[in-house]
């Protein structure tokens, strides 16, 4: 569904902002 795709969208989003520093 349509708000499936924005929330997966929105999870990626959150993801790529996020600082890749976790190690």
């Amino acid at each position: 569904s349509v708000k499936e795709i924005r929330a997966d969208l929105e999870l990626v989003a959150s993801e790529e902002s996020r600082p890749l520093s976790t190690v």
